[in-house]
């Protein structure tokens, strides 16, 4: 029988960690309770949660100075512990200096326990990131560069910008037989989203997200790093899990940052697999961030 997966919930509050832990015990999952960061620390090393969600503000030690003190002590690399931080601070650089110090993700509160599973279930995914492409495909595949050359003809011949955009996912979905390729602008501080273009539906344009629903995007606008998430749905730790929750989805995507001007962020470009696809190829990763830096140019040259 598979082993269940194990949390630590890390809150002043006993109540509310209880009612979490009640829950999550109730579907699958194993769950720890700490209400202080010393005793958080002592509870991930003895257990070994595979993720432990701990409140910002937390007695005798706040969440910070968890990860400070985990990094130092190398537990996060010893131990399989991804951080998810907790917290009513909506402070940007807080949230960026807590992904900093290794947090794998960082929740907003009021919190759905519905928003909470699915973070679960994201970063116990296994995927990858990848910092910023700079090269150019080198791949041997002639349908790629083929159409990358059609992708930069479209870039410079186009000065309309969402018949654009929608033809660049087109052309991507085209290349990659992906189910929907999709251009989100975020608002990084509300945690909102606007679809300005789809590939799976021409119409389907300034289309609002609420991306606390969308844990795959939340870290990208975190990191500004390419995730690469691989399918599920043969695993058997997770399949226990995603019984109890039909709207999980356990696809293979990735999901890539994009940029209106050299360092400032624009939103994702997320690329979602047919449910047979079990994993992603190193050219189609590469071909995505193609594509990613055109859409990129195209946001830069409309805004220029």
């Amino acid at each position: 029988m598979t082993a269940p997966v194990k949390i630590l919930i890390a809150d002043p509050s006993s109540t509310q960690s209880l009612h979490l832990k009640a829950f999550l015990d109730e579907r699958g999952f194993e769950a720890y309770v700490s209400n202080d960061g010393e005793e958080a620390i002592k509870e991930i090393i003895k257990h070994k949660p595979q993720v432990a969600l701990i409140e910002l503000m937390l007695p005798r030690m706040n969440a910070l100075q968890i990860l400070k003190e985990l990094q130092e002590m190398g537990s996060l690399g010893r131990t399989p512990t991804k951080i998810i931080i907790i917290s009513h601070q909506t402070n940007i650089n807080n949230i960026k200096e807590c992904m900093k110090w290794g947090a794998a993700d960082f929740l907003l509160r009021p919190l759905e326990v519905e928003d909470i599973i699915s973070r679960l279930v994201f970063h116990l995914q296994p995927s990858r990131s990848e910092e910023r492409s700079t090269s150019l495909f080198d791949g041997n595949s002639n349908l790629y560069l083929h159409l990358i050359e059609l992708v930069l003809r479209q870039v410079y011949q186009s000065e309309n910008l969402s018949e654009t955009l929608l033809k660049l996912t087109q052309m991507s979905a085209m290349a990659l037989k992906s189910v929907r390729t999709s251009i989100i602008k975020c608002d990084e501080i509300n945690r909102l989203g606007t679809v300005k273009a789809s590939s799976d539906d021409a119409e389907r344009n300034e289309w609002s997200l609420n991306l606390k629903k969308y844990p795959e995007i939340l870290f990208v606008i975190n990191t500004e790093k390419t995730l690469v998430i691989e399918n599920l749905a043969n695993d058997p730790t997770l399949n226990q899990i995603k019984k109890y929750f039909s709207n999980i989805n356990f696809n293979s995507m990735i999901v890539l940052p994009l940029y209106s001007a050299p360092s400032l962020f624009y939103g994702v470009l997320t690329i979602r697999m047919p449910s047979d696809r079990a994993q992603i190829l190193n050219e189609e990763l590469q071909f995505s961030q193609i594509i990613a830096q055109c859409i990129s140019l195209t946001l830069k040259f409309h805004r220029a």
